[in-house]
């Protein structure tokens, strides 16, 4: 007894081999552009900007006038919110972690958070970002945004007319995409 026709499992096997290597060409040329690109421009960046850097930029602090404009100040706040945020989210990670793993018993609660867990692992944080730009006008929290665009900005992406309402006509679509937030359509 011959379940399976080797003949035409050879012949799928063959046009799959092909396609293979065909798509495979395809991906490595598209990488080797996309590698030469960003050579180019990192080389582009390297010649041009080299010159501007000194111990100026990098000792200075922020200025209104770009001449005397430096880079300290970010530095020192990125150097602080690490110092700050590491500690905190590794006990609080670890604990967690412990604390789901090693105490909380079996059952709804637990399968629950587990899935949350999973789910938000897998969420990339631009999503998040955007789900920030749409909740915070939406909910009034817009002054408490510490990302506020112009409004002639937030005019171009949107295609809602609520402000006559007094809505803020960015909380109306998500970059037009068709979310629909106070009765704007």
């Amino acid at each position: 007894m011959n379940y399976v026709n080797l003949e035409q499992v050879q012949k799928k096997m063959n046009t799959r081999i092909l396609k293979n290597n065909i798509l495979k060409y395809i991906f490595f040329i598209a990488t080797t552009i996309g590698l030469v690109v960003l050579a180019a421009l990192i080389i582009q960046v390297l010649t041009q900007g080299l010159s501007a850097i000194n111990m100026d930029f990098l000792t200075g602090r922020l200025s209104t006038e770009a001449s005397r404009a430096g880079i300290m100040g970010a530095i020192l706040g990125t150097f602080w919110l690490m110092a700050v945020v590491i500690p905190v989210t590794l006990i609080v990670g670890i604990g967690s972690a412990l604390y789901l793993e090693l105490y909380l018993k079996r059952g709804k609660t637990q399968s629950l958070i587990q899935t949350n867990i999973a789910n938000l692992a897998g969420v990339p944080s631009i999503v998040y970002g955007i789900l920030g730009l749409t909740i915070c006008p939406c909910y009034g929290l817009w002054k408490y945004c510490t990302c506020r665009w112009p409004d002639p900005i937030i005019a171009h992406f949107t295609d809602c007319h609520c402000s006559s309402a007094g809505v803020n006509p960015f909380s109306a679509t998500a970059f037009n995409r068709g979310i629909v937030w106070n009765g704007c359509n």
